[in-house]
């Protein structure tokens, strides 16, 4: 009998040693280690989704923050006096010449010779890079301060109204297509 116990006791020593412990998780019910590998790397590959919609959410969080931050500034400087004109007044501008969303128009002109003499005139005497901006019913408007981040223009609005800059004096073109 002794014999036995011990063959049984050698027989049942190298299955585990053999089969290790998934077999011994299989006939408790637990789950072996393949499937624990596999649980883990679908719970790996979820937190991942998880994150990449906490990033997503973040990210349109910041946009709508900065697009009220937007708006507050145009605000801003509407209550200053300054007038908002926009490119469809004047039929649009000219598709493929004029790439900004924001500009300080500061002239406006039935010609294109009048329009590159202020431009330049304009950039000799107060040091600002002055563009043409063609628009579809023929005006060709001198603008400066060109950018498309409202802050970076409202900066400029700032050094301009520093600089002695009225309403009376510019206007901001907003171009909604730029974007």
């Amino acid at each position: 009998m002794r014999r036995i116990t011990l063959i049984f006791s050698v027989l049942a020593a190298s299955m585990l040693l053999l089969t290790g412990c998934d077999f011994m998780r299989a006939l408790a019910g637990r789950p072996t280690s393949e499937e624990i590998e596999k649980r883990a790397a679908l719970i790996k590959r979820e937190q991942g989704i998880l994150q990449a919609r906490k990033d997503s959410a973040l990210r349109v969080e910041a946009a709508i923050k900065r697009e009220a931050d937007s708006l507050a500034l145009c605000d801003s400087l509407l209550h200053l006096g300054f007038a908002v004109d926009r490119p469809e007044r004047l039929g649009g501008i000219a598709p493929g010449t004029y790439g900004y969303r924001y500009s300080v128009v500061v002239g406006a002109f039935s010609t294109i010779e009048n329009a590159q003499k202020y431009a330049a005139d304009y950039k000799e005497q107060k040091g600002y890079d002055a563009i043409l901006i063609p628009t579809l019913k023929g005006y060709k408007k001198v603008g400066i301060c060109h950018t498309n981040d409202i802050f970076e223009f409202w900066d400029s609005m700032k050094e301009l109204i520093e600089k002695g800059y009225t309403y009376k004096e510019a206007s901001i073109l907003i171009n909604e297509e730029a974007l």
